[in-house]
């Protein structure tokens, strides 16, 4: 008795339909290889045909970009000697702040040691204002210059 799920006759019909897939694609690697090596080629060429044309527009950007930097750098230099400045002179508060919070608490009791620590937070505050403050100013003020 035959069994009615055989499915011989379909899997020899697959192995033949994969093997002739298989043999075409065999038969096309070939001509892809030579077609992407070609196509290489052809970006390639292009490539050194646009190759002199962006030189050419680096070299006529370079000077102008050497402009630009020479501009800002002043400005930024400014701005950087200026935010230190202000970093000391927040540092500075911030360390005598500290110092007389050290002594209230060394002579004082709790009370007044939790208002120095609230102090500090005030101070800290205050410092990132000023910092706030100098930055905004600095982006305000002409580059060297440009005024006149």
């Amino acid at each position: 008795m035959e069994n009615p799920n055989d499915t011989g006759r379909r899997r020899d019909a697959f192995d033949e339909l994969q093997s002739r897939i298989d043999a075409a694609v065999e038969e096309l690697r070939p001509k892809v290889r030579r077609a992407f090596e070609e196509l290489d080629a052809r970006v390639d060429a292009a490539l050194e045909e646009v190759r002199p044309r962006v030189d050419a527009r680096v070299q006529s950007a370079r000077p102008k970009v050497d402009r630009l930097i020479a501009e800002m750098q002043p400005r930024v230099d400014s701005l950087i000697s200026s935010l230190q400045a202000k970093l000391e002179q927040i540092r500075g508060e911030m360390e005598q702040r500290a110092a007389r919070a050290g002594g209230a608490e060394q002579g004082g009791g709790e009370r007044e040691g939790a208002e120095a620590a609230g102090a500090d937070t005030g101070a800290e505050a205050k410092g990132e204002e000023k910092i706030a403050e100098a930055m905004e100013e600095a982006a305000r003020r002409p580059p060297p210059g440009a005024e006149g």
